[in-house]
C-alpha cells in the first residue's frame, strides 16, 4: 500500500515538474517572440526622424487654427494671427508647394474665423467645421456645425441648404472631431456647463488663466450621421455626369440645315380677335376677384412654403452616446484619430494637470479601454500634434504644452497594437499647430512657440 502511494506521489511530482518546466518553456518563447516584435518595431521606427524644411509661401503667423487632410493638400481654417486679415479658407497643395485662398460671401456668413475648432473632410469634397471660440461674437463658444463645398469653393447657409436638430454637443473648443462609417465623432473639450448624467464635466478655478463662470472640461461623445451629404454628393455626380453625356449627345448629332422663321405681320393683330376690345366689367370685377383670392391664398400658404423648404433641405440630427469601460477623465486640447475600427485619444489637460494617457473607444461596442503603454515614457502634454501612420500601425506625436507650460519639441511614436512608445529625433518647438501625412512625410503647419497662445 505505501509503495503505491509513493509511486503515485513520484508520478504526481513528476507531472508537476513537467508543467512546471512547459509554463517556462512557454514564459520564454513568449518572451522572445515580445523580444523579436520589439527589435522589429526599433528598427521600424529607426527610420523616423528625418526632417526637410519646405519653404512655403508668404503667410500670416498663425496659431490655434484647425486643419483637415485633402487628397493632395490640406485645409486650414481659422486661428489666431498677429496681422488682422479677412475670413478665409486655405487649401495647401503638395504637388505645387502653394495655397489657394477661398474668401466669399458664403464664408463670411458662415463665420469660420475661429480657434480651438475641429475641422474634418468628409467624401473628398465637404470641409465640416464643429464648434470653437468666437472672437467676433464678443468672445464666446460655439456648438455651430458648418459646411464648405471643395469642389463649388462656397459655404451652405444654416437654415436654408440644411438643418441641425437633436441632443447637441454643448458649446466648447479644443475638442477632437474624427468620421467614421459616415459618422461625425465629437469627443471632449473646454466650454460651459451642460453637463449630462453620463459624462463627467470638470469645472476650471483658474489655475492657469482667468476663471471664466461655468466653465471646464468634458468626456461626453456625440456623434451626426453624415448620409444626408453622401446622398447629395451622389445625386450631384449623377447629374452633372448626365448632362455630361447630354451634351456629348448633342455635339455627336448633325447640324440640321437652318430654315429662317417668317416675320410676323405688322397688318395682324397684337391679340387674339377675342381679347382685341376692352373687357366687360364683370369680367373685370371677376379678375380682380381672383387676384385677390391668390394673393391671400399665397400669405396663407408661407408657413407651408418653409416647411417644404425645409423638407427639401438636409437634416442633420445629433445623438449623444452612452459609453462603457475605462472612460478617459473629462479633457481638452487633447488628440485623436481613428484606426481599425477604434478611435484612440492621447494626453490633453484636465484639472488639476496635463496628461499623457491612452485610451481607445471601440465603434462597435462603445466600451473604452485604457491602453497600457511600455517602452520610451512620453511626458504629460496638451496642444500637440498627432498624425495617424496606418502603413506602420502607429500615431506620431510632436511638441505641445508641457505641465509648466514650456513649449515642447520632442516626437514620439505609439505602436497602437501594442502599446509600444519609441523616441524619435525632435523637431522644431511648437504648440497648438497642426500636422498631416502625405505619402511618407509629416507636414507640420503653424503653431505658437510660446506658452500664451
Amino acid at each position: 500500500m505505501s509503495d503505491d502511494n509513493s509511486t503515485c506521489n513520484s508520478k504526481d511530482s513528476n507531472d508537476l515538474q513537467h508543467r512546471m518546466k512547459k509554463n517556462i518553456d512557454d514564459d520564454n518563447e513568449q518572451m522572445d517572440e515580445n523580444d523579436d516584435v520589439l527589435s522589429r518595431l526599433m528598427e521600424k521606427f529607426e527610420r523616423f526622424g528625418e526632417i526637410d524644411l519646405i519653404q512655403l509661401p508668404k503667410l500670416p503667423e498663425v496659431s490655434g487654427h484647425c486643419s483637415a487632410p485633402l487628397r493632395n493638400g490640406f485645409a486650414v481654417v481659422g486661428g489666431f494671427s498677429k496681422s488682422q486679415r479677412e475670413q478665409s479658407i486655405l487649401l495647401y497643395d503638395f504637388r505645387t508647394n502653394t495655397f489657394e485662398t477661398c474668401r466669399n460671401k458664403s464664408i463670411q456668413d458662415a463665420n469660420f474665423d475661429r480657434t480651438g475648432s475641429a475641422l474634418v473632410c468628409y467624401r473628398n469634397r465637404y470641409l465640416i467645421c464643429f464648434g470653437g471660440f468666437i472672437v467676433a461674437w464678443g468672445r464666446s463658444h460655439t456648438n455651430d456645425l458648418r459646411i464648405f463645398d471643395l469642389e463649388t469653393k462656397e459655404a451652405l447657409y444654416e437654415r436654408r441648404d440644411y438643418f441641425v436638430s437633436g441632443e447637441l454637443p454643448h458649446i466648447r473648443d479644443k475638442h477632437t472631431a474624427v468620421i467614421h462609417n459616415n459618422k461625425l465623432y465629437v469627443f471632449g473639450g473646454w466650454g460651459s456647463s451642460l453637463p449630462h448624467k453620463d459624462s463627467e464635466f470638470v469645472h476650471d478655478t483658474g489655475e492657469e488663466e482667468a476663471h471664466i463662470a461655468s466653465c471646464g472640461w468634458t468626456n461626453s461623445l456625440h456623434c451626426v450621421d453624415l448620409t444626408p451629404l453622401k446622398e447629395l454628393d451622389m445625386l450631384q455626380r449623377r447629374r452633372k455626369a448626365a448632362k455630361e453625356d447630354s451634351m456629348q449627345h448633342s455635339r455627336d448629332q448633325p447640324l440640321s440645315p437652318h430654315i429662317p422663321s417668317k416675320e410676323p405681320s405688322s397688318s395682324l393683330p397684337l391679340l387674339p380677335p377675342t381679347l382685341s376690345s376692352p373687357l366687360p366689367s364683370s369680367s373685370l370685377a371677376t379678375s380682380t376677384s381672383t387676384s385677390t383670392s391668390v394673393k391671400r391664398r399665397a400669405s396663407t400658404n408661407a408657413s407651408s412654403a418653409w416647411d417644404e423648404k425645409r423638407e427639401k433641405a438636409l437634416s442633420f440630427v445629433w445623438e449623444r452616446l452612452e459609453t462603457s469601460g475605462e472612460k478617459p477623465a473629462a479633457r481638452a486640447a487633447h488628440s485623436a484619430c481613428v484606426y481599425e475600427g477604434k478611435m484612440y485619444v492621447f494626453g490633453g489637460r484636465t484639472r488639476p494637470c496635463r496628461t499623457n494617457d491612452l485610451h481607445v473607444l471601440s465603434f462597435s461596442s462603445l466600451e473604452w479601454r485604457k491602453v497600457k503603454l511600455h517602452g520610451d515614457h512620453i511626458p504629460v502634454r496638451s496642444w500637440h500634434s498627432c498624425v495617424l501612420i496606418p502603413q506602420q500601425e502607429c500615431m506620431f506625436l510632436h511638441g505641445g504644452l508641457d505641465s509648466k507650460r514650456e513649449v515642447l519639441n520632442d516626437a514620439y511614436v505609439i505602436h497602437l497594437p501594442s502599446g509600444f512608445v519609441r523616441r524619435v529625433p525632435d523637431h522644431p518647438k511648437r504648440a497648438w499647430h497642426t500636422a498631416q501625412l502625405y505619402q511618407s512625410h509629416i507636414y507640420t503647419f503653424g503653431g505658437s512657440l510660446c506658452g500664451k497662445v
